[in-house]
């Protein structure tokens, strides 16, 4: 009878394992999924340039400037995934396509605008970087403009993903995102080797990880910063018991 009840045991222990694994392999596919039909035109227009670039031909400013103008799909829609990969992570479920939808309502206004504020910031670097790697003396400033975007880059993955979890106003989201960058230098230098990864994947096995890496990017980003909002949530909840 043990036997019996032990192989039954290990046989539902098994199917909770198999379960759970396609119930992640769908969330992440459907999370993937919802940020590419999300961002379609500038995933269009960023294939149309990488195309353009491996034939040997020169990218010119128009070309440039409408991949900069299609990306402004990114914010919201970055917001909205960190939104519903972090409910994933608090709750080990989520009804994936609303709670995505949600997000990208809820926060879409401020993620855009402060979204646009960053891609008006690396546009200038980028132009400030042809100018300085073209001179000679402008080279000794090349390593600072790579920095800067190091910078930005961490702090709007945690602008975003502060975004999609609590209600700050801009400027105290710039604020707290850039202590959080250079205090936090555990979970910025776990959030920078995921997105180096994932960037390094897409861009190598596009055609295969561009379905399932977006998701899985930012479900390990939000996992990363667990500990750091729950005790944002622990400091809120001391606050209101005070009042």
């Amino acid at each position: 009878m043990r036997s019996k009840a032990s192989r039954e045991e290990q046989k539902q222990f098994g199917d909770n394992i198999f379960t759970t694994i396609m119930n992640y392999v769908y969330w992440f596919l459907a999370g993937s999924g919802l940020f590419i039909i999300s961002n379609i035109l500038f995933i269009a227009c960023m294939f149309f340039v990488l195309t353009t670039a491996a034939l040997g031909y020169q990218i010119d400013i128009i070309s440039a400037l409408i991949l900069l103008l299609s990306a402004i799909s990114l914010g919201p829609s970055i917001t909205a995934l960190m939104g519903t990969m972090g409910k994933l992570v608090r709750e080990q479920d989520v009804k994936i396509f609303s709670e995505y939808i949600r997000s990208y309502k809820l926060n879409f206004k401020q993620s855009i605008s402060l979204w646009a504020i960053q891609l008006l910031v690396i546009g200038i670097l980028v132009i400030d970087y042809k100018i300085f790697i073209s001179t000679s003396y402008g080279r000794f400033l090349i390593p600072a403009v790579f920095i800067i975007i190091f910078l930005l880059v961490n702090m709007y993955i945690y602008m975003f993903s502060l975004m999609s979890r609590f209600f700050y106003k801009s400027r105290d989201l710039i604020k707290i995102s850039f202590f959080y960058t250079i205090s936090k230098v555990k979970n910025t230098a776990i959030n920078s080797v995921i997105v180096i990864v994932a960037t390094i994947l897409i861009f190598q096995y596009s055609n295969i990880v561009l379905f399932f890496i977006p998701a899985v990017m930012i479900y390990g980003i939000m996992f990363n910063q667990k500990s750091l909002f729950e005790s944002i949530e622990n400091k809120i909840d001391e606050k209101k018991s005070t009042f």
